[in-house]
């Protein structure tokens, strides 16, 4: 309920959603997406705290809630590649949906 994007969904949709959410951590500093890579999954923070760069420059925070990973997976990047590379800020947990669950 606390994603955003998530709370128009019907009740059988996110229980959908659910059974293929894997969780997944990642310690302070970790890359968690590097720009430029093939994407295979995209993230919904749980806890913690991520920062987005592009090129080398900060972009942003995202914190619970929010969603990373999606725009390489959805196929709404120029060349189908990870624009973006994350860094987990903060201990991080994360949903984890793989590519082919969300293009199923």
């Amino acid at each position: 309920e606390d994603v955003p994007i998530l709370k128009h969904m019907s009740a059988e949709a996110k229980l959908s959603l659910c059974q293929v959410l894997k969780p997944s951590f990642h310690a302070q500093n970790v890359a968690i997406t590097v720009e430029g890579e093939e994407p295979d999954s995209l993230f919904i923070i749980r806890f913690g705290t991520v920062k987005l760069y592009s090129q080398g420059k900060e972009l942003c925070t995202l914190y619970p809630g929010d969603i990373f990973g999606e725009n390489a997976i959805l196929g709404l990047s120029q060349d189908g590649m990870r624009t973006r590379t994350a860094i987990a800020e903060s201990m991080v947990e994360l949903c984890t949906i793989r590519a082919e669950e969300v293009l199923q």
